[in-house]
């Protein structure tokens, strides 16, 4: 599972316009702020190709809490898609060998090569910063009127 807290990429006015906001006014603006980060993180995945059967992209969501948003996948390989997997042996669990199409004969273990780290959730984040600042700077000039 990766997890993102929001507050890592509001800059410091944006950050300093948000604490004068009343507690309603917070959570509107942490849900739009989430819904940011969520949609930019769910893109670079889908622009990545890490697309199969949709069960990382539709994992992608974010939780308010009283003063953050955490925005966060379910999948027990989101993870290793954001920081990649060093080269590893890979045993048989239930058999004495593995098997596959195509492989020759049976065999005791492989060496897998790893893999890259494709940082999804990095990237979304990078993109949503300017969208971020735009919306608080709109938000806050909203409730200033």
């Amino acid at each position: 599972m990766t997890q993102i807290l929001a507050f890592e990429v509001v800059d410091k006015e944006a950050k300093s316009m948000f604490s004068k906001l009343a507690s309603v006014n917070k959570k509107k603006m942490l849900d739009g702020i989430g819904f940011i980060i969520e949609n930019n993180w769910v893109a670079e995945a889908r622009r990545m190709g890490l697309v199969d059967k949709g069960a990382y992209v539709n994992s992608i969501h974010h939780v308010l809490g009283h003063d953050y948003v955490m925005i966060q996948d379910n999948v027990p390989y989101g993870w290793f898609l954001e920081t990649g997997t060093k080269p590893h042996p890979i045993t048989p669990t239930n058999k004495k060998a593995l098997m596959w199409e195509g492989a020759e004969h049976p065999v005791k273990k492989v060496m897998h090569p790893g893999t890259k780290a494709y940082r999804p959730a990095e990237k979304g984040l990078l993109r949503s910063r300017s969208q971020i600042h735009d919306f608080v700077s709109n938000e806050y000039e909203k409730l200033a009127k």
